[in-house]
């Protein structure tokens, strides 16, 4: 069987979902847990690099973000943090 992630754009929302798609970029402001079931913590790397070109913070940042989310609700993984190769990113880059 086959699940679906629904990426929530308020991680206060996500209790409404089985499972749910959640931004680093997102997560950052937060203070506090939120009610969550199964996800999967995305990196935000495509609007990371649509906005600054590349990634400002080194990846020391990301791995305390997931350190700081993994055991919120049941967290499956975090998305690793990659390149993008939407021409946005691309002409970005350029």
């Amino acid at each position: 069987m086959r699940k679906f992630f629904i990426g929530m754009d308020d991680p206060h929302l996500c209790h409404r979902l089985p499972a749910a798609f959640v931004s680093v970029n997102r997560l950052r402001r937060r203070r506090g847990p939120f009610a969550v079931g199964e996800w999967v913590m995305d990196s935000g790397a495509f609007t990371t690099i649509a906005k600054h070109g590349g990634y400002p913070a080194p990846p020391s940042e990301y791995a305390a973000e997931i350190r700081r989310w993994k055991n919120n609700g049941h967290c499956l993984r975090p998305s690793p943090r990659t390149g993008c190769v939407s021409p946005i990113c691309l002409s970005e880059l350029a």
